[in-house]
Parts: structure tokens; sequence; C-alpha cells
């Protein structure tokens, strides 16, 4: 099954913290607002201009206040699209709205370890979903071989 970009990386990203099925694992909706904007936090590096009153403490709450909105939305919307599909189950905290408690199905740990495999795993994923279009490409290659070897062999005969 061939996820949105978001979907996938949060299974993913499920997977590589839990790593089994039907065991709950907290997370912080901001950080994972964070791990879907800059993945694996390479490029977490921010420009913040230092601000002329506040210092350190108003940089802080402007960083802090970034990720209370639209991310936090990004993550609730894929966290949904996931529960919705049976890859994961989803508990929310008693107390913290910003706290949730995910556990993995059978079938959301099977995909979330291809998804957080090697390249060749997870692009197998996106052929195989994918593959009637694929034959044409490799079709049309091999025809293109075919067609080439033709016309050298025709024109040899002048």
């Amino acid at each position: 099954m061939w996820l949105p970009n978001d979907e996938r990386k949060l299974l993913a990203y499920y997977f590589s913290k839990i790593k089994q099925a039907n065991k709950y694992k907290e997370f912080k909706l901001p950080e994972l607002a964070k791990y879907l904007e800059h993945g694996n936090g390479k490029k977490l590096e921010r420009n913040v201009k230092q601000p002329n009153e506040g210092g350190y403490d108003k940089v802080v709450k402007e960083i802090n206040e970034y990720y209370v909105g639209e991310p936090n939305d990004k993550v609730r919307i894929a966290n949904e699209s996931l529960r919705q599909r049976g890859l994961i189950n989803l508990k929310p905290h008693q107390h913290d709205d910003m706290t949730v408690f995910v556990s993995l199905s059978v079938d959301g740990c099977d995909l979330g370890r291809k998804y957080d495999s090697s390249f060749w795993i997870w692009s197998g994923l996106f052929f195989a979903e994918y593959r009637h279009h694929w034959i044409v490409v490799v079709l049309s290659y091999i025809a293109g071989i075919i067609t080439m070897l033709l016309v050298n062999l025709l024109s040899r005969g002048d």
C-alpha cells in the first residue's frame, strides 16, 4: 500500500520508536510536527533573528507558537487517516491535548517496517502499487531497443 507523504513518514517514525504491534507509546504533537517538517533533524536549524526586546524568551515563545497551529493539524489529519486505514490505534491523553498514545496494528507494524527500511524495499511498495503503469514503461523501453536494432540492421544493407 502506498500512502501519502505525511502518513508514510509518520508510520515509519512510529515503527522506529515502537518496533512491535499493540504496544502503546506516548508522542507529543509538536515533536511529531517537527519531524514531519524537518525529517530526522538535519534541517532543524532555523535562522531566527534576535529580537530587540525580550531576548531568548521571546525567541523560544515565537518558535513554540509556530508549532501550535497548522503543523499540528497536519499530524492530526495524518493520524486520523492512519487510524481509519486500521494501521494505528490512538488514545488521547487524559489531561494534555498535545499528547497522544499510539500503538501499531499488525498491518501497521508490517507496513511501517517496510517504510522504515532501505530504499529498495520501500520503493518496491511504490512499484507494486503502480505496477501496471511500469509495465508500459518497460515494454516501451524494450520496443525502443528492438527498433534501434532493426534500424541499424536495415541501414547496413546499403
